[in-house]
């Protein structure tokens, strides 16, 4: 009992290791980079593949203004953005505020003066100070990835425009170790230059520009909670420590784009085209057709950045329409497959803040939940297949493992499932590499505790029982019940009659070769007969047949034996006599019925014996061969199981000391 309880808290101490191990490989910050870790963010890209583009229910509140090769063509300006004039940029700002839009946004880096005429950077810092709704690029000169904390920034993060309004968000994206951007960061934390080396946050450029749109300061930043960030009211789930995942909605028309040429092409400036035909398009201010007034910039959020494949301001994402090459066939399969610009990046991760897409992630105290249910179910469910023995075992085995196979893809099912459904994020490495470690750690565990047994089997057994015997228990090791059970059994008692005054003429060492000599061929017979030996008692045998393994009739092989011990005690007189021993006579007493086997000890040393009345008759008859002048008395129990099998002469009936009943005993003459 106590074994079994310590083998059942062994268990139990490996199911919750291998479950500690699991939610340590899976989620220490440590091993980030680990073939587990980017399994399971490409797990994330398949759920959105999965899942599909999602319908654009409401009007976005963000519009994309693409710098193109369009725009390049169309202006009367270098192929450069560099060196376009900034009055284009005050210009793009006044249509863009005329026409309604809450905020505007410059995704691109303004670090240098204007190359052209310092009155055009003039003209667009009193714009974006005069419209109180445009947030800048900034751009972070020291990064440290693990916190995304900035050190000695100079004042202006990059921008020089960043003194007209201080409306400045970092446009620098954070991507997986992968390559891939996954997820978006609310803000980040830099040093002052100042004496007091003080921590400020600063907003990334899209939540600087819902800044803008909800009317916050430009400082506002959301407040980093354990689980969530809480911004102007707004939970949004963390996916880890620093960001939170984005719901990319996967088409690329899923936000109005429009291109940059056509919000500054009005009746005042003369696009390429309007130059070279001497013809008025103005398709921004045009009364029948332009879209000053078509309320598509009212109230929104407008974003200016490249839409040019060549300005290569191109990212990995988990998900994406793609971005072909130009040139490139549309009916190709595209190596830019999941890839978008990074205005888009930006517009996604602001439209999840207005409409509510988030995508919550598992929380690790369900994760650590759900995985120790999972190393718990398979590392038990193991342990019961394992024991199962039969013809079919390996067969078991192996749909056991199609159960393993088909429950990852399970898993992986409801995954999805609760992703493309709840947008809900549950762990897929995890819940599969915990029923991997249960069978891998149960199966060890048994195979090593099998072993052992074994082991144990065979140095408790080896020198008592047959090896065939031996052999079975080996393989069989169910069949051995050390624990003590009630098994019916024959057991046989042997003595050499007056040993006691014929090892008193003996040297010691004449005594002790004389009794291994008798003991080594009485044992062998007894093992040859398929018995246990028990013990040995002075000059006594004690054996005992059927356990630790059952056989069909245990008395005839018990008869047997005390047939052949007799006639090798005969063979051995000869031997003896030419050492001047005097003839010997061996009393043996053989009785059946039910006894208790089992290991009988201490924790430091035990034997397997039997115990019982029968056990005690047994003993008994022995003693009683010398009031009748016999060799082999067997009990009635024996003679009823045998009787056909041997010649017999019946002695009587008597009552053995520490007996209550009669008993009928037969003396056993021969063989049949």
């Amino acid at each position: 009992m106590n074994r079994d309880k310590h083998k059942n808290r062994t268990r139990l101490i490996i199911v919750v290791l291998s479950a500690i191990f699991v939610m340590l490989l899976t989620q220490l910050p440590l091993l980030k980079n680990s073939p587990i870790k980017e399994l399971e963010l490409k797990l994330i890209d398949s759920r959105f593949a999965e899942r599909g583009p999602i319908a654009n229910k409401n009007a976005p509140g963000v519009v994309l203004v693409e710098i193109t090769e369009n725009t390049y063509n169309g202006l009367p300006f270098p192929h450069d953005i560099k060196s376009w004039p900034r009055s284009i940029f005050a210009k793009l700002i006044r249509n863009l505020t005329n026409a309604g839009a809450k905020a505007v946004g410059i995704d691109i880096i303004m670090s240098n003066p204007d190359l052209i005429s310092a009155n055009n950077d003039s003209v667009l810092f009193k714009t974006i100070k005069e419209c109180k709704n445009v947030v800048l690029a900034g751009e972070i000169p020291e990064q440290k990835s693990d916190k995304y904390n900035l050190t000695n920034l100079h004042e202006n993060f990059g921008n020089i425009f960043f003194p007209a309004d201080s409306s400045l968000g970092t446009v620098q994206v954070v991507q997986d170790n992968d390559g891939v951007l996954r997820s978006y960061i609310p803000y980040m934390i830099y040093s002052t230059n100042n004496n007091d080396n003080a921590e400020v946050k600063i907003p990334t450029f899209g939540f600087a520009l819902l800044n803008k749109f909800f009317g916050a300061a430009n400082s506002y930043t959301a407040i980093n909670n354990s689980s969530y960030f809480l911004y102007d009211g707004k939970t949004i789930p963390k996916f880890n420590s620093n960001s939170f995942l984005v719901n990319f909605y996967g088409e690329k028309k899923y936000f109005p784009t429009f291109d940059f040429l056509d919000i500054v092409d009005d009746k005042s400036f003369k696009t390429a085209d309007e130059i070279k035909t001497n013809e008025e398009i103005n398709t921004w201010d045009d009364p029948g057709y332009g879209l000053l007034n078509s309320g598509l910039f009212k109230n929104k959020i407008v974003i200016i950045g490249s839409g040019n494949y060549l300005d290569r301001d191109i990212f990995h994402v988990s998900y994406a329409e793609g971005i072909k090459q130009p040139g490139e066939d549309n009916s190709a399969d595209s190596k830019n497959e999941n890839r978008m610009y990074g205005v888009m990046f930006h517009a996604t991760a602001i439209q999840n803040i207005l409409n509510g897409d988030y995508i919550k992630k598992e929380s690790g105290f369900i994760e650590s939940i759900i995985v120790l249910l999972y190393v718990f179910a398979s590392f038990y469910l193991t342990y019961y297949i394992k024991k199962i023995k039969s013809k079919y075992s390996l067969a078991i085995e192996f749909i056991f493992l199609a159960v393993l196979a088909g429950l990852f893809f399970a898993i992986k099912a409801i995954s999805f499932y609760a992703f493309s459904h709840y947008n809900y994020l549950m762990s897929v490495s995890a819940p599969c590499l915990a029923l991997v470690i249960g069978y891998v750690n149960s199966s060890a565990y048994e195979y090593i505790a099998e072993k052992r047994q074994k082991v144990i089997i065979k140095k408790m057994f080896s020198q008592y029982v047959n090896s065939t015997i031996v052999d079975e228990l080996v393989n069989n090791p169910d069949k051995l019940m050390l624990k003590g059970e009630m098994k019916d059994i024959t057991i046989l008692f042997s003595d050499i009659e007056g040993f006691s005054s014929f090892s008193e003429s003996m040297e010691p060492e004449n005594l002790v070769q004389f009794l291994n000599d008798f003991f080594d061929e009485m044992t062998k017979i007894v093992i040859e007969e398929n018995g246990t030996l028990d013990k040995f008692i002075g000059d006594s045998v004690m054996a005992f047949w059927g356990a630790p393994l059952s056989i069909e009739n245990h008395a005839l092989s018990a008869c047997k034996a005390a047939l052949k011990m007799q006639s090798k005690l005969d063979e051995l007189q000869s031997g003896w006599k030419a050492k001047g021993y005097p003839a010997l006579k061996m009393r043996i007493g053989i009785n059946s019925g039910e006894a208790i086997v089992g290991n009988v000890g201490g924790k430091r040393r035990f034997n397997y014996t039997v115990m019982g009345n029968n056990v005690n008759i047994a003993s008994r008859l022995e003693g009683a061969n010398k009031q009748y002048g016999t060799k082999i008395i067997a009990s009635a129990d024996t003679y009823k199981r045998v009787m056909n099998n041997f010649v017999f002469n019946e002695l009587g009936g008597i009552t053995p000391k520490g007996i209550s009943k009669e008993i009928r005993i037969y003396e056993v003459l021969n063989e049949m």
